[in-house]
């Protein structure tokens, strides 16, 4: 089993059952008075979007079964964190809600923040936030296995490597190369070598506090408090942001009982 984030690091984590398959449509959100909420392009499928800047993918076709797994539950939880700390219970700064599989491929998250657990982690990052200081994220997630994009090697961890991604004794290996691979059609192609990952679970989505994550598009899209009054009658501002999102990709379970849940304390 990996564990794959997308700034570079392989931490180690307790490993987790697969979760996939185990979740019911996503919850409505749970307003809280001590969150902000970010809007946050989590993760892109590798059939529009290519490898990240690890040179690490996921298909369209995992993404659709493994989604949901960024819907944080008690006994199954998703943490935001900041820059992938190691422990993501005693340094997290909010859980990942409301996940959308978006028919641009690519997984958009609700990320409601803890104010003061952020404040203590790192001072001054709400305010980054909103002043376009911090913008990206990146996700982690365990992985069952990979599959190597240059001859289909299988790995479940690391000493299962082909000659593609093995490491040498300096650590490097011909990830993010091109090499030479013969077509189904008898003759050579170049392919850029990467990981593709398989039996994905999304147990975290950190906010990036300096720099860039290795999945480009993966950015703050905008951020809400948690409770705005004075002529928007206590609605939430992250309520029209779901409004957005359900007129561009359609009614789900979790907008329409967001939605609810809203209009009924109008």
């Amino acid at each position: 089993m990996f564990f794959v984030t997308a700034k570079g690091q392989k931490l180690q984590y307790e490993e987790k059952p697969n979760r996939m398959g185990a979740r019911a449509a996503a919850n409505v959100i749970a307003l809280r008075d001590d969150y902000f909420y970010l809007r946050d392009w989590a993760v892109s499928a590798f059939e529009k979007w290519g490898l990240n800047g690890n040179n690490d993918g996921f298909l369209d076709s995992e993404l659709r079964k493994a989604y949901l797994t960024f819907q944080h539950q008690d006994e199954d939880p998703s943490w935001v964190c900041i820059n992938h700390k190691a422990d993501c219970v005693e340094d997290s700064i909010g859980e990942n809600m409301a996940p959308v599989y978006t028919p641009e491929l690519y997984v958009e998250v609700i990320m409601g923040i803890d104010r003061e657990r952020a404040e203590k982690k790192r001072p001054g990052l709400e305010l980054d936030i909103k002043g376009g200081v911090v913008t990206d994220t990146s996700m982690g997630c365990f992985a069952d296995y990979s599959v190597c994009t240059a001859c289909g090697n299988i790995a479940h961890d690391a000493s299962d490597y082909c000659d593609h991604l093995r490491r040498d004794r300096m650590g490097n290996s011909m990830k993010g190369t091109t090499a030479n691979v013969m077509g189904t059609d008898g003759k050579l192609m170049k392919v850029k070598v990467g990981e593709l990952y398989f039996g994905v679970n999304f147990v975290e989505n950190s906010i990036i506090e300096s720099g860039e994550g290795a999945d480009l598009n993966a950015k703050i899209f905008e951020i809400a408090a948690a409770r705005q009054g004075n002529g928007m009658k206590n609605h939430d501002n992250l309520y029209y942001a779901v409004r957005e999102m359900e007129r561009r990709y359609g009614a789900s379970e979790f907008t329409r009982r967001f939605i609810h849940n809203i209009e009924s304390k109008a």
